[in-house]
Parts: structure tokens; C-alpha cells; sequence
């Protein structure tokens, strides 16, 4: 999960707030989950392939190609499949196995970060059910994206990283910054990332490794901190 978790909080940060607090539907074989104010008036129709279901009450996770029925459809449960090829060839039981209890690591936010980096998704949305059923949606639209070089963004990211990913913090400043494309530095033991520009964004470890503070040249997240 460290090698995605950068990427894929900044993809969902802009998904949230393209999407904000309004009315959603599913479609499950017709691939599509809509966004609607309190009036009914559509805001917004995305892309959206079934991954995988959640029993949150019974902690147990069962992926969309081994469900059984037609919903979800051959079509739906592509996504799904093509992450368990990828788990057979990297050896990645999680993936392959049809179901199976998660536990306080391997949770269903967890894997579905995990998905949505391996799958390069837009974004992963979060279907929560009263019943304690919870679907996990890969999702499509061109109006998700991640803005070239957006440090104000990315300290977010960290900051959401740092604070709710059980992640080898270094590792995944790491990945993040190559995915974004900033050259690296390490100079005493921090992470240095530069754009092409020149603008910096510094990440400071504590003694074990743990993310400690972030500086350089981006406005402080509102309303974020480092909690560790």
C-alpha cells in the first residue's frame, strides 16, 4: 500500500470534492453511480466498476468476480478479474483469494487503496450500506485528475497519509514523489522534492521513521495536522 497511497488520497480528495455531500445511485451492470442534489437535479454521472463487497459486521471481503448471479455482470466483475491476475503474477494472496477475513491491517479501505493504485483508477468510491454491507467502486471521469505539481495538494495528501495508513512513512513519501514526478533528495535523513519549477516540498522523520513535519513552498492544509 506504501507504493500507492500518495497518488491515490490526492485522486480521492479531488473526487470528494467534485462530488461533495450529494444524493448517489448505483447502477450496478450499467456501470454507472450518479450524483444528485437534494432537489433531484443531477450534478454528476461517473464511470463506476463493482470491485468488491465488504461485510463490515462479519469483517469479511468478497471480490465482484466471485460472486455469483448476474449482477455483477461479466462486463462488471473485468476490473475485478484483471486485479487477480495481477495478485497471481506478484503473488499477492489478498487479490486471488475469493473471499476472506480482514482484520485490523488488511481492512477494506486498505485494499481498496491498494486497487486503486494497481488499477491506476480515477478514484474508488465508498458505497456504505445500514445493513453493514459496504461495495467498493473503481470509478471513471475525465473530471478527476491531479493538477501537475500541486504541493498545497500533495501536503494533504501527507497529511491524511501520515495520520489514517498504516504505512512505512519513507517508502511511501518515496513512491509518491516519483509518481508525481519531483527530483528527490535526501539530505540528513529528511525527503526533499522538487519540481521542474523549482518549488520544494520538505518532509522531516522523527527518530523512528515516522513523518514529523512537512515544510516548503505550499499554503498549510486548513484544518490539518500531523497526528501520530
Amino acid at each position: 500500500m506504501a507504493d500507492h497511497a500518495g497518488v491515490v488520497i490526492e485522486k480521492q480528495n479531488r473526487f470528494a470534492a467534485l462530488v461533495g455531500p450529494n444524493i448517489w445511485a448505483t447502477d450496478i451492470n450499467g456501470r454507472l453511480i450518479t450524483f444528485s442534489d437534494q432537489s433531484g437535479k443531477v450534478i454528476l454521472t461517473v464511470g463506476a466498476d463493482l470491485l468488491f463487497g465488504e461485510n463490515t459486521k462479519e469483517k469479511v471481503v468478497q471480490w465482484a468476480w466471485d460472486m455469483p448471479g448476474d449482477t455483477p455482470s461479466d462486463a462488471v466483475k473485468a476490473r475485478s478479474l484483471a486485479l487477480r491476475d495481477w495478485g497471481e503474477k506478484h503473488e499477492f494472496p489478498e487479490l486471488t483469494m475469493g473471499s476472506w477475513k480482514t482484520d485490523p491491517v488488511r481492512t477494506g479501505p486498505a485494499l481498496a487503496c491498494v486497487a486503486a493504485g494497481i488499477g491506476n483508477y480515477d478514484a474508488i468510491f465508498i458505497a456504505p450500506d445500514p445493513d453493514g454491507a459496504t461495495s467498493y467502486f473503481a470509478i471513471t471521469s475525465p473530471l478527476i485528475f491531479t493538477p501537475a505539481f500541486d504541493l498545497t495538494a500533495m501536503a494533504r495528501a501527507i497529511c491524511e497519509l501520515c495520520n489514517g495508513y498504516p504505512v512505512e512513512h519513507r517508502r511511501a513519501i518515496l513512491a509518491y514523489f516519483a509518481a508525481r514526478g519531483l527530483s528527490v533528495t535526501q539530505p540528513m535523513g529528511r525527503v526533499v522534492g522538487v519540481t521542474p519549477t523549482g518549488a520544494k516540498i520538505r518532509v522531516i522523520f522523527d527518530e523512528l521513521g515516522r513523518i514529523q513535519n512537512l515544510q516548503g513552498d505550499f499554503a498549510v492544509p486548513e484544518g490539518l495536522q500531523l497526528n501520530r
